[in-house]
């Protein structure tokens, strides 16, 4: 008869798994920008708990902002608990709002539409300067029309959004959250 195991607990959610590369595992690698603002946060979330006293808070805080290396980052967080409901995926932190009222809601244009914009305009003009320069003289300058076109457009997604953007977003917002295995 074989002796009853109990069930294994599921793998305790670490400090670690908030970042791309482990690391422990790849301490010889560069630290990006995002790897010392996610230690960062951590040792923030840390002291917010109580974990850390307000002077440990601030030596750990100054090695993550020194590190060159992510090897450099695991003695500052090797004994950090991290505080997060089971089951559950971190979202991505949300954008910070601009300005209130329409002026916040206004956003970059999708690269692919300002790059369609300038393709026009680009095309239509060298269309027209090179009609100008083969007969001699200045026409009527009728790109400004396919560029006021192209104005608008740019114009409206960036008051209203990319369409396609918005039904994938509407779509995620409906799939329910992702547990971890």
């Amino acid at each position: 008869m074989e002796p009853m195991s109990s069930p294994t607990p599921p793998e305790p959610v670490t400090v670690w798994s908030r970042f791309p590369l482990d690391p422990r595992a790849s301490g010889d690698l560069r630290a990006g920008d995002s790897d010392r603002e996610t230690a960062r946060d951590i040792i923030s979330e840390a002291y917010a708990h109580g974990q850390l006293s307000h002077e440990e808070y601030s030596q750990r805080l100054s090695a993550v902002l020194h590190a060159h290396h992510l090897g450099q980052l695991v003695p500052v967080l090797n004994d950090i608990q991290v505080q997060r409901s089971p089951g559950m995926v971190p979202r991505p932190a949300a954008p910070v709002p601009g300005a209130p009222g329409i002026l916040g809601k206004l956003a970059l244009p999708p690269s692919g539409v300002t790059r369609t914009a300038l393709f026009v305009v680009g095309v239509t003009n060298l269309i027209w300067v090179w009609t100008c320069l083969s007969s001699g003289t200045l026409y009527y300058y009728w790109p400004m029309w396919p560029a006021l076109g192209m104005v608008i457009m740019v114009l409206s997604t960036m008051v209203f959004g990319d369409p396609a953007k918005q039904q994938k977003a509407n779509e995620q917002k409906q799939q329910p959250p992702r547990e971890l295995s």
